[in-house]
């Protein structure tokens, strides 16, 4: 299996396999043309690649600084999830599935994580909970390369389509219910009715609504 990191976005792609790579180990090709193999352990949230060579050291790379990976077989580990997506605002996209949610903070399992692994709102970007069956995804993936500057967006399911609300400011999670304020209101939603959200590029927030002049 071969994960692409394109530049600005290091996108993790799945795209096929390589006859001539050493089935036992991991190799990382840096955008020098230099070669780092070993066994790819971790992928920490701010986007650096944990790599055990065989001595048994533990090298870091970081994800900026390649341009391939070339993952080997491995007996019992877990397939790509291939509905979920989260997009980390250090460019990192990681397969991934939301397993807990809580506050600002969010809990998700990985094929590139060693475990689960909690992060909290402000470093991501989007997440996508769930993949259309239609290519059509109500803007998602437009959004998803081009956030808003400042307004959040949600996205639902619903039989049909996806559909966005927009100008929204997402405030964390209560429950199975997503918050967020639309217009100086507060409302709420299930998070098994969502598509995905995509944070906006500055902060996430917008300003509080200013009260109305009194005479």
């Amino acid at each position: 299996m071969i994960f692409r990191c394109h530049p600005g976005l290091l996108f993790l792609t799945l795209i096929g396999s390589l006859a001539a790579q050493d089935p036992a180990r991991d190799v990382l090709h840096t955008i020098t043309g230099s070669r780092v193999t070993g066994v790819l352990e971790s992928v920490s949230v701010d986007g650096v690649a944990s790599v055990r060579q065989e001595a048994g050291d533990h090298i870091t790379v970081n994800m900026a600084e390649l341009r391939a990976i070339e993952l080997a077989k491995r007996s019992g580990l877990s397939p790509l999830p291939r509905q979920g997506l989260v997009l980390f605002r250090s460019g990192l996209a990681l397969p991934a599935t939301v397993r807990e949610s809580a506050g600002r903070q969010i809990t998700i399992d990985s094929p590139l994580t060693r475990g689960s692994v909690s992060v909290s709102l402000s470093f991501v970007q989007a997440i996508r909970y769930a993949k259309f069956v239609r290519e059509d995804d109500g803007g998602f993936g437009r959004y998803l390369n081009e956030p808003k500057d400042e307004a959040d967006l949600i996205y639902f399911k619903t039989s049909t389509n996806v559909v966005r609300q927009r100008s929204v400011r997402i405030e964390g999670f209560d429950g199975d219910d997503l918050a967020y304020g639309v217009g100086g209101d507060l409302r709420s939603r299930p998070i098994e009715d969502l598509y995905g959200i995509v944070m906006a590029d500055i902060s996430g927030f917008e300003p509080d609504p200013l009260p109305r002049p009194r005479v």
